[in-house]
């Protein structure tokens, strides 16, 4: 159970530290409200509509732990991406693989967690830890460093 409380308090860490930072990290580096506002939601309309998809994926290959480090992987490389540019069409690939990857992990941490055997809500509480000591170091960590900070710390977390 405490690997699996570590993995949901690393992994919400490193989504408090990031999906809350993008509007102003985005604006910050010269996109509009409405560039914005299209980034976010084409990255939300594919990840819903890739969400069960990854599921069947790991459901059918039996290897839930796989695909879990996969999309982990995909997260980390589309952040470490997203910080080297500033081209609006390399900024839109990258958030819609981030967005692709970290709405398919929950429910695939949700699912390993749930076929474990252990108390969900024990579990899952760590996450909700993650996620708001993530947000609250971020947000010291970009006073201090600068907006794109949050990429690199959303990087070495994931």
């Amino acid at each position: 159970m405490l690997k699996l409380q570590i993995l949901y308090t690393i992994y919400y860490f490193s989504l408090g530290s990031s999906i809350i930072y993008f509007s102003g990290y985005f604006n910050s580096i010269g996109i509009e409200g409405k560039t914005i506002g299209m980034i976010f939601s084409i990255g939300s309309l594919l990840a819903m509509v890739t969400q069960p998809l990854l599921g069947f994926i790991a459901d059918k290959s039996r290897k839930p732990l796989l695909v879990l480090t996969l999309l982990l992987i995909i997260m980390a490389f589309s952040m470490s991406i997203l910080y080297l540019t500033l081209n609006i069409k390399i900024i839109y690939l990258t958030y819609v693989l981030y967005s692709i990857a970290i709405w398919g992990i929950m429910p695939l941490l949700d699912g390993i967690v749930l076929s474990s055997g252990y108390d969900f809500g024990k579990v899952r509480m760590f996450g909700s830890v993650g996620f708001a000591i993530g947000c609250f170091f971020t947000g010291i960590i970009m006073e201090k460093y600068g907006k794109s900070s949050f990429i690199i710390l959303t990087v070495i977390t994931s």
